[in-house]
């Protein structure tokens, strides 16, 4: 059978080593806790701040597909008037000959 003489010095010694140990332990996770929700909190507002910037974009996208639509449609008017303005001028040319 082991020999258990231990005085009192060395049993209050453990024990104040394992409190300390265990308060180290306490606080490692609590920081680490803390930090944790931190981070998740930072990346969630990252989240936040990038569907805003993705939305403004796909407004900027869609209004810019509008302008050209508008744009392809005033090029194909100017190229209508184009023709019509040369079969003016040849109608014009026939006439005065």
């Amino acid at each position: 059978m082991p020999n258990l003489n231990i005085s009192y010095k060395q049993f209050i010694n453990g024990c104040i080593k394992a409190t300390l140990m265990l308060a180290y332990m306490v606080v490692g996770y609590s920081i680490g806790f803390s930090q944790n929700y931190n981070e998740i909190q930072n990346n969630r507002d990252k989240i936040t701040w990038l569907e805003q910037k993705i939305f403004d974009q796909q407004k900027e996208i869609d209004a810019f597909k509008a302008y050209v639509v508008k744009t392809e449609n005033l090029e194909y008017q100017m190229n209508d008037l184009i023709k019509r303005i040369t079969s003016l001028e040849a109608l014009i040319k026939n006439r005065r000959q």
